[in-house]
């Protein structure tokens, strides 16, 4: 459907003196123009789009339940495999499709009061102020 906006405006323009009528004054424009045709169009449109988003929403949900799923079957399975190389003694399962090892866990620090951190074990970040920017920028 086509929408020519040039043709409703002129219309539209020689309908002015009627604006206070709004029956005869849509009635007029639609009859000349199609203009309710080209709404309805868009109102339906519009409609469709939000039942789509209501729609793709809700299936993002269902997505997203499936997702969680899925991985908490993983980590099952992870946990499952752990338990046959802990009975096993073994640290590395080689299989066909598939060859599994235990990955060596990676060090980690716990920090429980960074107050009592030395200075050159920190690090000082530096970001502008913004507020101070426009303020300085304001009054000038």
């Amino acid at each position: 459907m086509r929408l020519d906006l040039a043709t409703i405006e002129q219309v539209a323009e020689m309908l002015r003196d009627y604006i206070d009528d709004e029956t005869l004054y849509w009635d007029t424009l639609d009859g000349e123009t199609d203009v309710m045709d080209v709404v309805e169009y868009l109102i339906c449109e519009a409609v469709e789009a939000d039942h789509h988003a209501a729609a793709a929403k809700e299936m993002s949900k269902v997505f997203a339940d499936r997702a969680s799923r899925l991985q908490m079957k993983r980590r099952a399975v992870n946990d499952a495999i752990m338990a046959v190389m802990e009975a096993t003694g073994q640290d590395k399962i080689p299989h066909t499709l598939a060859t599994i090892s235990k990955r060596k866990g990676r060090a980690s620090v716990t920090i429980i009061n960074e107050k009592e951190i030395p200075t050159q074990l920190t690090k000082t970040v530096r970001t502008a102020d913004k507020t101070a920017i426009q303020k300085t920028t304001r009054s000038r």
